[in-house]
Formats: C-alpha cells, structure tokens, sequence
C-alpha cells in the first residue's frame, strides 16, 4: 500500500479523538488558548485550503488565523482524488490547483484548476479548468509546487523521479501539456529503489528546489527556476541535487514549510513524529543542525506558514494544529502558548495537503 493511502486511513480511524479535542482533555488535542487576532466582518483576512481524502473535497476554513476548535467550511470544491493529494494556491492571481489522481497509477488523471477561488459559493463547487486526461497527466503523485517568480506548476509523478513543468501556470487550459519533464536525480542510502518526490516547495529567493523523497532526506536542487523556465517542447532535462539535508528521520515526508527571511524550513518526520526546523536551509546539508523540534504529534503531514501573521499550520490525523509565533515554536506542542486545532463538523478529515491565502 502507498504510504500516503495507508495514513489517510489511519487519519480518518483517529478523526473520533479528533472530535473529542473540542471538548475533551486529550493530551494531544486538548485547545489551550482563545486565539487572537480577532476577525472582523463576514470574510476573515486570511483562507486554509485543506484537502480532505474522506469527502473527496478541497476545504476552505475563513478565518483560520483566529479559528478555534470545530469549524464549518466557508467553500467546498469537489474533486474525484483517489489516492494521492495536494493542493496549491496563489494568492496573487487568486488561482487554486489540484492535481488530481483518480485512480491509483492509471491513465485518466486530471488537473483541476479553480479561478477566482477566494469569490466561490459554499459548497459543490466543481473546477472552473480540467486539464487532462491525456498522456502527460499520467501517474501523478499529486505533489505540487508553484514558481511564483517563473509562472511555473511543478508536480511530481508517482511511479518515478520525474516532475512535469508546465509554463504559464495562472493560465493553463483543458489542453494545457507541459512545456518540459525534469529528471530529479538524488541520493538516499536509507532507501531501497529510487527516490522519487514525495513533497516539493520552491524556495523564490534562492532559487532552490526543496525535494523530500519518499524515503529518509530532503534534496535540495539549485537553480531548479531558471534551468525549469528554460524548457519548452516537452523536451526532458535531468538535474543532480546540489545537496541534500540529511540525518532526518523523514519516512515518506509529506510536509514542508518555508521561511525565506529566516531561510528556515520545517520537515515533517513520521519516526518520530514531529516536526523538524531546520536553519540556514539553503546552504546547511546536514540534519544536526535543527534548530528546533516541535514534539507531540500522531502523524504529521501536510504544512503550511502563514508569513504575515507568523502562524504555522500542520496537518495531523483527522485535525490540523494553528501554531502562533511558528518561527520560533518547539518543543511539546501541548505547552506551546496559544496553540489550537481546527476540525470539521461535517467530515473526518484525512489528508496531507495545506495552503494559505494570507491576505483575503
């Protein structure tokens, strides 16, 4: 079984302690704190888009800076995902992508696209974009990332270490293929086969592509931008990673986060299961230089950051953890001040996939 599939399911076996958070004293759940800042008026200042494997629907929770316990979604958008899930948002063009894996290692995938998302009704909202299915959305692994500076979306296949580029990412249509395939070449002693994208996050500042792989490190590929943006054609270029952060005890990593003013990176890790920062992420290639370790999770995947408000967002087993002043959070999560949960009344959620729009 897929890793990613086997945690959904024991995500939505957990969503009953997920319930009891709101009301209980678990000792992993348990909400410690009323947040702050207060939200005025009926459109919060900031969205969490939070796909959910259980409903088959990508969530947006308004207000998710402030939120506190159980929540009811602001917008539901309807995908058909099967297997392996992310999500990606602009908050620029206002744009969300969903690479969209319909059947497990099959044909028919798509990638559904929602324009103008932040003004969408509030639920059963289907894309406004379907790009697909054809031969160049095969095997997607459903790891996602955009290149703000080049227009690019980046997503990973599930069978191999190749990530598809398309170009012009806010404009994409139906018959949309990709402008080039990259060939990710990394190294991970811990591994048995060859590492493949687990989870992807482009860091715009130094040009670097931050890869976890299924297996025990994070790669880092320099230049990825530039060499990416350069592809047209469908042709297919093999880039080596520059180097790779390793002595992380990752195990099929499905989160990351980034701080560019800190040049900060937070890693999920499933043994143990916490959340690793690790500083001077550009340039340090070893694990031993964590700056912190935010302890006390089930099974964390999927992160976010929330750079205007300081908040970090992770995704943990039917619930997903708000982080106050996340730059800086670590050690048990339980003790961190103001640290909260958001769940949905309506569904267990169960996934991996987190983005942040902070500014609507």
């Amino acid at each position: 079984m897929n890793a990613r599939v086997g945690l959904v399911w024991l995500a939505v076996g957990l969503y009953v302690c997920a319930l009891a958070a709101g009301c209980s004293n678990s000792s992993t759940n348990t909400i410690t704190s009323t947040p702050t800042p207060v939200v005025s008026g009926s459109f919060a200042p900031d969205t969490l888009w939070v796909q959910d494997a259980t409903s088959r629907t990508v969530r947006a929770y308004r207000g998710a800076s402030a939120a506190n316990g159980g929540q009811i979604a602001s917008v539901i958008v309807t995908t058909s995902d099967n297997a392996r899930p992310d999500v990606v948002y602009d908050p620029i063009s206002d744009t969300l992508w969903y690479p969209n894996q319909t059947v497990p290692n099959a044909t028919n995938n798509t990638i559904d696209i929602w324009t103008a998302a932040s003004t969408l009704g509030t639920s059963g909202v289907g894309p406004t974009v379907v790009v697909g299915p054809n031969a160049n959305t095969n095997n997607l692994e459903g790891a996602a990332v955009r290149d703000g500076l080049h227009n690019l979306l980046i997503v990973a296949h599930n069978t191999n270490n190749t990530v598809d580029v398309y170009s012009m990412a806010t404009a994409m249509t139906s018959s949309s293929v990709p402008a080039g395939h990259v060939t990710l070449t990394m190294t991970d002693g811990g591994l048995v086969g060859t590492p493949r994208p687990q989870e992807m996050l482009y860091d715009v500042v130094h040009d670097i592509l931050f890869v976890s792989d299924n297996g025990t490190v994070c790669a880092k590929f320099s230049g990825f931008g530039a060499a990416a943006s350069a592809l047209s054609g469908g042709t297919t270029i093999t880039l080596t990673a520059s180097s790779e952060i390793t002595g992380l005890a990752l195990g099929n990593s499905t989160g990351l986060a980034y701080i560019a003013t800190l040049d900060q990176l937070f890693v999920t890790e499933v043994s143990p299961p916490q959340i690793t920062v690790v500083k001077s992420a550009s340039t340090w290639n070893t694990g031993a230089n964590h700056l912190q370790n935010l302890t006390g999770f089930t099974q964390p995947s999927g992160l976010a950051y929330d750079g205007v408000r300081d908040i970090l967002f992770a995704y943990d087993s039917g619930v997903v953890f708000v982080f106050p002043n996340g730059s800086t959070a670590s050690g048990a999560q339980l003790a961190w001040p103001g640290r909260r949960i958001i769940f949905d009344f309506s569904t267990s959620l169960s996934g991996f996939g987190l983005t942040i729009d902070p500014t609507r």
